[in-house]
């Protein structure tokens, strides 16, 4: 069923509706004289009327469907009928999700955790030291050698002029 409101229209108006192909009129809720049908072409006169509606069968196969009207007012002046306009037939289409951002978390706040005194190593004697033995030297297999004789020169004989003494 299509509901139609017109306003503004002066003592005398016209609204002409176009059927989807597919779509056949029905009737409606004005008087038969008030209504005219040829083809897809529906044509309503209205004399006062604010409201009325009417109805159409929709065709088997599924779709969408638009449907398209006008409102003639007394003076002929022509204007567009607004309001909804497509109809579906059949299922709905399953729609297309749309994308959401996810939320990024705040952050929260973690405490930190509380120093604990880190334990300190306890000291270990340290030995005293102990004395080791050094050795004595000891003899060693070295042999020493055997003193050897020089010879040393010999003195030389020398002269020596005295006088001699001369006897008297």
């Amino acid at each position: 069923m299509v509901t139609i409101t017109a306003t503004g229209y002066g003592g005398f108006g016209l609204v002409r509706e176009t059927l989807p192909e597919g779509f056949s009129y029905s009737g409606s809720s004005l008087s038969d004289v008030s209504v005219t049908v040829d083809g897809q072409t529906a044509s309503f006169v209205l004399l006062g009327d604010r409201s009325f509606t009417y109805t159409a069968y929709a065709p088997d196969v599924e779709g969408a469907y638009t449907f398209t009207g006008v409102v003639k007012d007394a003076d002929k002046d022509e204007r567009s009928v607004g309001g909804d306009s497509v109809i579906r037939v059949g299922a709905e289409p399953t729609p297309t999700p749309t994308l959401e951002p996810t939320p990024t978390p705040e952050p929260t706040s973690t405490p930190s955790p509380t120093p604990s005194p880190t334990p300190s190593p306890t000291p270990t004697a340290t030995p005293s030291p102990t004395p080791t033995a050094t050795p004595s030297p000891m003899p060693t297999d070295t042999p020493v050698p055997e003193p050897t004789s020089t010879p040393l020169p010999e003195p030389t004989p020398t002269a020596t002029a005295a006088p001699t003494p001369t006897p008297t």
